[in-house]
C-alpha cells in the first residue's frame, strides 16, 4: 500500500501555502512532517485528506490516481484526521459517547473491542472523564481520546497534526506506544515544529 503525492501545490485566495510537494508514503511507516509554522505541515495534511483540492499535481493511493468525486470520497473513507484547528470531538457529549459514536460510524463494535479500549483507557488515564461532557476536559485529555478513537478504528491512512500538543511527557509516550502497536497494514503521518524527539521511522523537513 503507497500514497504517492507528486508535485502538489495549494492556493488559498492566491496564496501559496504549499508548493510542488512530491513524496510516496508506504504502509506500515511512521512519518513525522516537521517544519517552522508557515511552511505548509497541516495544509498538506488536509491536502491528503482532500480538505484541500490541489491546483497542481497528483495523489495516487494504491496506483490508482484520485482525480474524480467518486474515487475522492472512495479514498475519504480510508482517511482519519486530526487536525489542530478543529473540534474532533462533539463538546454536548461525554467522552465516552464520544468513544462510542466515532468507533461506530467508522465500522468499529464498541462491545467487541471492549477489552482492547479499557486497556487503554485505563493507560490512558481517562477513566474519571469518561461521563463528563468534552465541552468541561482539557486539550489534553480530548486530544488524548481523539488519538485513541484515530487509531482503533480501521481507516487505513491516519493524518495527525501535531498530535503532542497538550500532552504530558507520560501522555507522549503512550500515544507513541499505540502507533507502533497500529501501525501494520497503515500509513501514520504525524506533523511536529522542529527538533522535537519522536518514534517516527522517517523524518521529513518541510
Amino acid at each position: 500500500m503507497k500514497l504517492q503525492i507528486k508535485d502538489i501545490t495549494i492556493k488559498v485566495n492566491n496564496t501559496i501555502l504549499l508548493s510542488e510537494f512530491t513524496y510516496t508514503f508506504c504502509e506500515g511507516e511512521i512519518y513525522m512532517i516537521q517544519g517552522n509554522n508557515g511552511t505548509g505541515k497541516t495544509t498538506l495534511l488536509k491536502a491528503m485528506a482532500f480538505l484541500y483540492t490541489p491546483q497542481q499535481g497528483t495523489i495516487c493511493f494504491d496506483n490508482i490516481n484520485i482525480n474524480n468525486n467518486i474515487k475522492i470520497n472512495n479514498y475519504r473513507n480510508q482517511v482519519s484526521i486530526l487536525t489542530t484547528s478543529s473540534q474532533s470531538l462533539f463538546s454536548k457529549l461525554t467522552l465516552i459517547q464520544n468513544v462510542k459514536f466515532f468507533l461506530g460510524i467508522n465500522g468499529v463494535s464498541f462491545e467487541e473491542k471492549i477489552k482492547e479500549i479499557k486497556y487503554w483507557i485505563d493507560k490512558l488515564k481517562l477513566n474519571e472523564y469518561l461521563d463528563k461532557q468534552v465541552l468541561y476536559l482539557s486539550k489534553g485529555i480530548c486530544q488524548k481520546a481523539a488519538i485513541l478513537i484515530i487509531l482503533l478504528n480501521s481507516r487505513k491512512i491516519v493524518l495527525l497534526d501535531e498530535p503532542y500538543d497538550g500532552l504530558d511527557r507520560e501522555g507522549k509516550a503512550i500515544v507513541e506506544e499505540m502507533m507502533l502497536k497500529y501501525r501494520k497494514n497503515r500509513i501514520i503521518i504525524m506533523t511536529s515544529p522542529i527538533d522535537v524527539k519522536t518514534i517516527a521511522t522517517k523524518v521529513i523537513d518541510i
